[in-house]
């Protein structure tokens, strides 16, 4: 099976709704725009033009809405996390970062911050680097977080999938943010990933 159709089975069996646009091609490389303005910024707008279209087509949990990237991905990921807090439940970096400012008052999101530790670099961009300081900089702003240093440099697994699904269904936004701070992580989880 293909990681996408693996995806897909796990979406179905959860109940879950993915949506998974992909990047334009920009000078023979993919890329999503995880730094300019929001107001004039067409990948946010293309989110939430994104959110609007599949809650008008099927019923969507408002309370249930999370984002997910890696790599380039990962850093719109972060954009979306910095810019709409108020329609994001958790967010979910994968070897992805940080590069825009938050939105004034923004509440603090569960984040899932996964990394492949020194060796993971893509496309000149050190994501070890930028994974300790989104860490750091979400726990100084009182994000819940998990860390997850894989150690297997600039990929991402179709394993992992069970764990990160699971930790979207344990992070609704109108519940406690941080489920995890007294029973520790669930065993979904590889040994890999911890509590910062």
């Amino acid at each position: 099976l293909t990681e996408e159709h693996q995806i897909g089975i796990m979406a179905d069996a959860s109940q879950v709704i993915l949506a998974i646009p992909q990047a334009l091609s920009l000078g023979g490389a993919v890329a999503w725009d995880p730094y300019s303005a929001p107001a004039t910024n067409g990948d946010v707008v293309l989110f939430d033009d994104i959110v609007t279209c599949v809650s008008e087509q099927f019923s969507v949990d408002a309370d249930r809405v999370h984002s997910l990237g890696f790599s380039n991905g990962g850093l719109m990921a972060g954009m979306l996390l910095a810019v709409r807090p108020e329609v994001l439940a958790s967010v979910a970096l994968m070897s992805g970062g940080l590069g825009h400012d938050f939105t004034e008052g923004a509440r603090p999101t569960p984040t899932l911050v996964v990394w492949g530790g020194e060796a993971d670099s893509g496309s000149g961009t050190d994501f070890n680097i930028l994974a300790a300081e989104a860490l750091a900089t979400l726990g100084e702003r009182g994000h819940p977080l998990v860390g997850c240093d894989h150690g297997l440099g600039h990929v991402i697994d179709v394993a992992w999938w069970p764990w990160v699904f699971a930790f979207f269904a344990d992070h609704p936004m109108t519940e406690d943010g941080a489920p995890y701070a007294e029973s520790g992580l669930p065993e979904v989880f590889p040994e890999f990933c911890f509590l910062p």
